[in-house]
């Protein structure tokens, strides 16, 4: 890849020289002078290239590849030692994720489809503005949905962060169904930033995208608990609203798991309650039985007010051997892929429009090209019957 600055420097350096020399000669020179500009040119366009995003494997882009394990199927172009590592790594914090919490699951269980790209711009331009990362239960144009997260691969903190609370939704929906959104968000949270230390797993770190939030401003434990889904999305209540509930459900989770003894307990008896088919209320109350809500309410803010909090390890298993399956993918499936995770535009000549074209360009007679056509096709007409 060209730096855009090596790239002006080659051209201003084959600028002609101001010194004059006699007319036989100076007609050599402005031919060489010719040349060298038709190359800078060309260097200039070619770094061009390597800046816009979506770049076609069919034209010089990044080739694609899919890797698939037991539970995750990986759609990426980043080099492919470094994909079978990541591949693995979902792996490991999925099954230290099954062993602190979640119980494994049955062999019908979906894969997770995770879209890993190699540069920024390309996340940039399928992905939610000013996100690194992003998740769906399925894609605008899939008929059968298929959970899909996909990040940016140089954001390998926030994206391994995004990957754990994002996992934790799947695993806590197979777990318990339907949760309150206090408890789901805030677990997912508290999950996000374990890291395995040897055959030891750490939780209870603070959440880096949670620190905006002061103590003060935190809803009370009352509050969280009666939230409404509405409460937690900025578009209905507003930015500070939906991140001073998100803050607080991970404090109050936090709180329940690693804060006094008293309430650790309670936090089981809540998920053994909703385990046993209560509604979320009703599990409240039953876990909370016996204290007074003043007493909760106090212990809760003197929790989250304090300095520093301890961390909590637990012993897993390691990982046992996982085998892997790996392809490169054709031009075409990834210009359908492309596709899938565009965002939604109004009107003709949608990115996923111009994508599916691209794909139908390379592979006419292609069954997956119209397959993926019809499904924007019937997309739009629901949409235009809303």
């Amino acid at each position: 890849m060209h730096d855009g600055a090596g790239s002006s420097s080659l051209l201003f350096g084959a600028v002609p020289s101001s010194r004059v020399e006699p007319r036989s000669a100076r007609r050599g020179v402005r031919v060489r002078h010719r040349v060298w500009l038709a190359r800078a040119a060309l260097a200039v366009l070619t770094a061009c290239a390597s800046w816009s995003p979506l770049q076609s494997p069919a034209r010089g882009g990044t080739p694609w590849r899919e890797l698939t394990s037991e539970h995750f199927t990986l759609l990426t172009d980043i080099e492919p030692t470094s994909a079978q590592r990541a591949l693995l790594e979902f792996e490991t914090l999925r099954h230290a994720l099954e062993q602190v919490a979640f119980p494994p699951g049955g062999a019908s269980e979906p894969r997770v489809s995770i879209v890993l790209f190699s540069r920024r711009l390309d996340y940039e331009a399928l992905g939610p503005t000013g996100t690194i990362g992003a998740a769906s239960s399925g894609l605008a144009l899939d008929i059968e949905r298929q959970p899909t997260i996909l990040f940016a691969g140089d954001a390998t903190e926030s994206a391994r962060r995004i990957f754990v609370h994002e996992e934790v939704h799947e695993l806590m929906h197979r777990a318990y169904g339907n949760t309150p959104t206090w408890l789901n968000e805030g677990l997912a949270d508290y999950f996000s930033t374990l890291h395995i230390e040897g055959d030891l797993v750490v939780l209870g770190d603070v959440v880096p995208e949670r620190r905006g939030v002061g103590a003060d401003d935190v809803p009370s434990a009352v509050e969280i608990v009666g939230a409404h889904r509405d409460d937690f999305e900025p578009g209905a209540s507003g930015a500070w609203t939906a991140a001073r509930y998100y803050a607080g459900a991970w404090l109050l989770v936090h709180f329940l798991r690693d804060g006094p003894e008293l309430y650790r307990g309670r936090f089981g008896a809540l998920a053994a309650a909703l385990d046993a088919g209560h509604s979320a209320d009703e599990a409240w109350r039953v876990a909370m039985s016996g204290i007074d809500p003043s007493r909760l309410e106090s212990d809760f803010r003197t929790h989250i007010s304090a300095l520093s909090w301890p961390r909590y390890g637990q012993r897993i298993q390691t990982l046992p051997p996982t085998t892997i399956t790996e392809r490169p993918m054709r031009p075409a499936e990834v210009h359908l892929l492309w596709a899938r995770l565009a965002p939604p535009e109004p009107g003709p000549h949608s990115l996923a429009e111009r994508e599916i074209d691209e794909a139908a360009e390379l592979e006419p007679h292609s069954a997956e090209v119209a397959y993926v056509r019809g499904c924007a096709a019937l997309g739009k007409e629901s949409e235009q019957e809303r």
